[in-house]
């Protein structure tokens, strides 16, 4: 009897926050090697992809650092399944090395409550914390700055990761199923039988390895409710088999819907 070795380390995840920095503006005078003067705008350009190491982190923050820049402005959209307006678009003004006022960047008003919000050392702190814990860092940097343009860092509602040999279609299924709402959950024999039966069992006669990953993008999306929050979300499959055979990678985007329950926040579907 076969046993299926088809293994995902990191199930789809309820909520991550993707950030995306669009500029900054320097505001000290003392800005060496970087060619800010006060009050200059700059637009986050070109930009190059980071690995999301531990030591790659924290060579980064340490040239940040160098900079000696200790007021700035930049903006900063944030991309997560937590709702209410902390998605919007914000320019957040640093002085001293900490935030003094963040401002809706498409009103202009004021945000009251700027505690959800970092300044880009603090980002690089929360990266650092997340990948010292074991945990998954996605992120590409200004060539200039250096400062991170966009990231992802998992948040307060993520899990613990997951992985193992599979005994059968389901076994996956059952190991998301906290994170599903109980309509979701409910669809477990459409979900795991048919095409995505037929596919398992090639991977356990292979002895295939999965390692998945899922990342909530800043894309537009439907305006959020009290109770439900839609956002888009690439997923990538990294397919390899025992032995020296190259590895495959699965690249697509989703629709994820999740809804409020008594239980909290869960998914309740996954569109194509």
């Amino acid at each position: 009897m076969n046993t299926h070795f088809a293994q995902s380390s990191r199930l789809l995840r309820l909520v991550g926050a993707c950030i995306a920095i669009g500029g900054a503006v320097a505001c000290s005078d003392d800005t060496p090697g970087i060619g800010l003067k006060p009050q200059q705008g700059i637009t986050a350009g070109d930009s190059i992809t980071g690995s999301g190491d531990l030591s790659e982190l924290r060579e980064r923050r340490a040239a940040w650092l160098a900079h000696g820049i200790d007021d700035y402005r930049f903006q900063l959209q944030i991309s997560c399944f937590c709702g209410g307006q902390i998605t919007r678009p914000v320019v957040i003004e640093v002085r001293g090395g900490a935030i003094a006022t963040v401002q809706d960047l498409e009103t202009g008003n004021p945000v009251a409550d700027v505690s959800a919000y970092r300044t880009i050392t603090k980002l690089f702190d929360a990266a650092i914390a997340e990948r010292s814990g074991g945990g998954y860092v996605s992120v590409a940097y200004d060539r200039t700055l250096g400062i991170p343009v966009r990231g992802r860092v998992p948040t307060w509602a993520d899990v613990d990761d997951q992985s193992g040999a599979d005994a059968s279609p389901v076994d996956a299924f059952d190991r998301a199923r906290p994170l599903m709402s109980a309509s979701l959950a409910a669809q477990e024999v459409a979900l795991t039988t048919a095409e995505a039966g037929s596919q398992w069992q090639q991977w356990a006669y292979d002895r295939t390895i999965i390692t998945a990953s899922a990342e909530i993008l800043p894309d537009e999306h439907p305006e959020d409710t009290a109770d439900s929050a839609r956002r888009v979300v690439a997923v990538t499959q990294t397919i390899a088999d025992p032995g020296p055979s190259p590895q495959d990678g699965v690249h697509f985007t989703v629709w994820v819907t999740a809804v409020k329950t008594p239980d909290g926040w869960r998914v309740d579907s996954i569109q194509a």
